[in-house]
Protein backbone atom coordinates (compact mmCIF):
# COMPACT_ATOMS: atom_id res chain seq x y z
CA UNK A 1 0.00 0.00 0.00
CA UNK A 2 1.36 3.40 -1.01
CA UNK A 3 1.24 6.23 1.51
CA UNK A 4 0.90 10.01 1.34
CA UNK A 5 -0.02 12.70 3.84
CA UNK A 6 -3.04 14.17 2.05
CA UNK A 7 -3.35 17.43 3.98
CA UNK A 8 -0.20 19.53 4.32
CA UNK A 9 0.44 23.28 4.07
CA UNK A 10 3.47 25.29 3.05
CA UNK A 11 4.48 28.94 3.10
CA UNK A 12 2.17 29.45 0.13
CA UNK A 13 -0.84 29.18 2.46
CA UNK A 14 -0.25 32.88 2.91
CA UNK A 15 -3.76 34.33 3.07
CA UNK A 16 -4.75 34.71 6.75
CA UNK A 17 -8.20 33.26 7.47
CA UNK A 18 -8.42 32.77 11.25
CA UNK A 19 -8.93 35.77 13.55
CA UNK A 20 -5.45 35.36 15.00
CA UNK A 21 -3.71 35.33 11.63
CA UNK A 22 -5.83 38.24 10.44
CA UNK A 23 -4.96 40.28 13.55
CA UNK A 24 -1.25 40.06 12.71
CA UNK A 25 -1.68 39.77 8.93
CA UNK A 26 0.24 36.52 9.21
CA UNK A 27 0.37 33.62 6.76
CA UNK A 28 -1.02 30.33 8.05
CA UNK A 29 2.27 28.55 7.44
CA UNK A 30 5.96 29.37 7.05
CA UNK A 31 7.05 25.86 6.02
CA UNK A 32 9.48 25.61 3.14
CA UNK A 33 8.80 23.19 0.28
CA UNK A 34 11.97 21.19 0.95
CA UNK A 35 11.00 20.79 4.62
CA UNK A 36 7.66 19.25 3.64
CA UNK A 37 9.26 16.88 1.17
CA UNK A 38 12.14 15.77 3.37
CA UNK A 39 10.00 15.19 6.44
CA UNK A 40 7.33 13.31 4.54
CA UNK A 41 9.90 11.02 2.95
CA UNK A 42 11.72 10.51 6.27
CA UNK A 43 8.42 9.37 7.80
CA UNK A 44 7.74 6.78 5.13
CA UNK A 45 5.54 8.61 2.65
CA UNK A 46 5.80 7.21 -0.88
CA UNK A 47 4.32 10.34 -2.44
CA UNK A 48 4.32 13.99 -1.37
CA UNK A 49 1.87 16.76 -2.13
CA UNK A 50 0.75 20.12 -0.75
CA UNK A 51 -2.79 21.31 -0.08
CA UNK A 52 -2.31 25.03 0.28
CA UNK A 53 -5.42 27.18 0.55
CA UNK A 54 -6.68 28.06 -2.95
CA UNK A 55 -3.11 28.08 -4.27
CA UNK A 56 -0.85 25.70 -6.21
CA UNK A 57 2.33 27.78 -6.37
CA UNK A 58 3.97 25.53 -3.79
CA UNK A 59 2.90 22.39 -5.62
CA UNK A 60 4.27 23.66 -8.91
CA UNK A 61 7.59 24.27 -7.17
CA UNK A 62 7.42 20.87 -5.46
CA UNK A 63 6.73 18.98 -8.69
CA UNK A 64 9.52 20.84 -10.49
CA UNK A 65 12.07 19.97 -7.79
CA UNK A 66 10.90 16.41 -7.13
CA UNK A 67 9.10 15.26 -10.28
CA UNK A 68 9.06 11.51 -9.67
CA UNK A 69 7.00 11.19 -6.49
CA UNK A 70 4.90 14.35 -6.20
CA UNK A 71 1.61 15.64 -7.57
CA UNK A 72 -0.42 18.85 -7.59
CA UNK A 73 -3.17 19.30 -5.01
CA UNK A 74 -5.07 22.15 -3.39
CA UNK A 75 -7.48 22.93 -0.54
CA UNK A 76 -10.35 24.74 -2.23
CA UNK A 77 -12.50 27.14 -0.20
CA UNK A 78 -16.12 26.92 -1.26
CA UNK A 79 -19.50 28.06 0.08
CA UNK A 80 -23.11 26.99 0.35
CA UNK A 81 -24.80 29.84 -1.57
CA UNK A 82 -27.95 29.67 0.56
CA UNK A 83 -26.18 30.91 3.71
CA UNK A 84 -22.50 31.41 2.78
CA UNK A 85 -21.32 28.55 5.02
CA UNK A 86 -17.64 27.90 4.31
CA UNK A 87 -16.42 24.41 3.39
CA UNK A 88 -12.98 23.16 2.35
CA UNK A 89 -12.57 20.54 -0.38
CA UNK A 90 -9.21 18.87 -0.97
CA UNK A 91 -8.50 18.08 -4.62
CA UNK A 92 -5.67 15.86 -5.83
CA UNK A 93 -3.71 15.17 -9.00
CA UNK A 94 -4.98 18.24 -10.81
CA UNK A 95 -3.33 20.27 -13.56
CA UNK A 96 -3.06 24.04 -13.90
CA UNK A 97 -6.09 24.36 -16.19
CA UNK A 98 -8.23 22.37 -13.75
CA UNK A 99 -7.01 24.52 -10.88
CA UNK A 100 -8.09 27.69 -12.69
CA UNK A 101 -11.54 26.25 -13.36
CA UNK A 102 -11.90 25.02 -9.77
CA UNK A 103 -11.22 28.57 -8.58
CA UNK A 104 -13.89 29.84 -10.98
CA UNK A 105 -16.48 27.40 -9.61
CA UNK A 106 -15.45 27.68 -5.95
CA UNK A 107 -17.93 30.38 -4.94
CA UNK A 108 -20.78 27.85 -5.20
CA UNK A 109 -20.33 24.38 -3.72
CA UNK A 110 -22.95 22.91 -6.07
CA UNK A 111 -21.13 24.17 -9.16
CA UNK A 112 -17.83 23.00 -7.70
CA UNK A 113 -19.23 19.51 -7.05
CA UNK A 114 -20.54 19.36 -10.60
CA UNK A 115 -17.14 20.25 -12.04
CA UNK A 116 -15.35 17.73 -9.81
CA UNK A 117 -17.76 14.95 -10.77
CA UNK A 118 -17.78 15.69 -14.51
CA UNK A 119 -13.99 15.78 -14.66
CA UNK A 120 -13.45 12.77 -12.39
CA UNK A 121 -11.20 14.76 -10.05
CA UNK A 122 -9.96 12.94 -6.97
CA UNK A 123 -11.14 14.80 -3.87
CA UNK A 124 -11.94 14.64 -0.16
CA UNK A 125 -14.10 16.87 2.04
CA UNK A 126 -11.70 18.34 4.61
CA UNK A 127 -12.57 18.40 8.34
CA UNK A 128 -16.30 18.44 7.61
CA UNK A 129 -17.30 18.89 11.27
CA UNK A 130 -15.03 21.91 11.81
CA UNK A 131 -17.14 25.07 12.07
CA UNK A 132 -15.00 27.67 10.34
CA UNK A 133 -17.28 30.68 10.54
CA UNK A 134 -19.94 30.01 13.18
CA UNK A 135 -22.51 28.92 10.58
CA UNK A 136 -21.97 25.17 10.22
CA UNK A 137 -24.96 23.08 11.23
CA UNK A 138 -25.85 19.41 10.95
CA UNK A 139 -27.96 20.37 7.93
CA UNK A 140 -24.73 21.20 6.11
CA UNK A 141 -23.27 17.80 7.02
CA UNK A 142 -26.35 16.10 5.58
CA UNK A 143 -25.98 18.06 2.36
CA UNK A 144 -22.27 17.20 2.17
CA UNK A 145 -23.16 13.53 2.51
CA UNK A 146 -25.21 13.82 -0.69
CA UNK A 147 -22.78 16.06 -2.54
CA UNK A 148 -19.64 14.00 -1.91
CA UNK A 149 -18.55 10.43 -1.28
CA UNK A 150 -15.04 10.88 0.15
CA UNK A 151 -14.35 12.46 3.55
CA UNK A 152 -11.26 13.24 5.60
CA UNK A 153 -11.90 11.32 8.83
CA UNK A 154 -8.37 11.61 10.21
CA UNK A 155 -7.29 15.23 10.53
CA UNK A 156 -4.31 15.94 12.75
CA UNK A 157 -5.51 19.45 13.60
CA UNK A 158 -8.98 18.37 14.73
CA UNK A 159 -9.98 16.86 18.05
CA UNK A 160 -10.10 13.06 18.00
CA UNK A 161 -13.77 13.21 18.95
CA UNK A 162 -14.59 15.22 15.82
CA UNK A 163 -12.78 12.69 13.65
CA UNK A 164 -14.58 9.75 15.29
CA UNK A 165 -18.03 11.35 15.12
CA UNK A 166 -17.73 12.01 11.40
CA UNK A 167 -16.43 8.50 10.71
CA UNK A 168 -19.18 6.89 12.77
CA UNK A 169 -21.87 8.92 11.05
CA UNK A 170 -20.59 7.99 7.60
CA UNK A 171 -20.45 4.32 8.58
CA UNK A 172 -24.04 4.45 9.85
CA UNK A 173 -25.40 5.38 6.43
CA UNK A 174 -27.53 3.02 4.39
CA UNK A 175 -29.73 3.27 1.31
CA UNK A 176 -32.85 4.13 3.32
CA UNK A 177 -31.17 7.00 5.19
CA UNK A 178 -29.76 8.40 1.96
CA UNK A 179 -33.18 8.29 0.29
CA UNK A 180 -34.59 10.26 3.22
CA UNK A 181 -31.83 12.87 2.83
CA UNK A 182 -32.48 13.17 -0.91
CA UNK A 183 -36.17 13.75 -0.21
CA UNK A 184 -35.36 16.28 2.52
CA UNK A 185 -32.76 18.35 0.65
CA UNK A 186 -33.59 17.69 -3.02
CA UNK A 187 -29.90 17.22 -3.84
CA UNK A 188 -28.89 14.50 -6.31
CA UNK A 189 -26.07 12.39 -4.87
CA UNK A 190 -22.69 12.21 -6.55
CA UNK A 191 -22.84 8.45 -7.14
CA UNK A 192 -25.21 5.50 -7.46
CA UNK A 193 -24.20 4.19 -4.02
CA UNK A 194 -23.83 7.35 -1.88
CA UNK A 195 -24.15 5.38 1.36
CA UNK A 196 -20.72 3.87 0.61
CA UNK A 197 -18.08 6.40 1.62
CA UNK A 198 -14.34 6.57 1.12
CA UNK A 199 -11.93 8.05 3.64
CA UNK A 200 -8.66 9.98 3.70
CA UNK A 201 -6.31 11.20 6.38
CA UNK A 202 -3.78 13.96 6.73
CA UNK A 203 -1.83 15.95 9.29
CA UNK A 204 -3.30 19.32 8.29
CA UNK A 205 0.17 20.52 9.20
CA UNK A 206 0.89 24.25 9.15
CA UNK A 207 4.15 24.26 11.11
CA UNK A 208 6.47 21.65 9.58
CA UNK A 209 6.24 19.32 12.60
CA UNK A 210 3.39 16.87 12.08
CA UNK A 211 3.92 16.01 8.40
CA UNK A 212 3.53 12.30 7.75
Amino acid sequence: MKKADLHVHSKYSDHPSTWGHKAYNSPESFTEIETVYNQAKARGMDFVTLTDHDDIRGCLELVKKFPHDTFISCEVTTYFPEDNCKIHILVYGINEAQYQQLMTEAANIYALRSYIAKNNITYSVAHATHDQDGILDFIHIEKLILLFDVFEVVNGACAAQNNRLLHQYCQSLNESRILNLIKKHQIPPISDTPWVKGYTGGADDHCGILIG
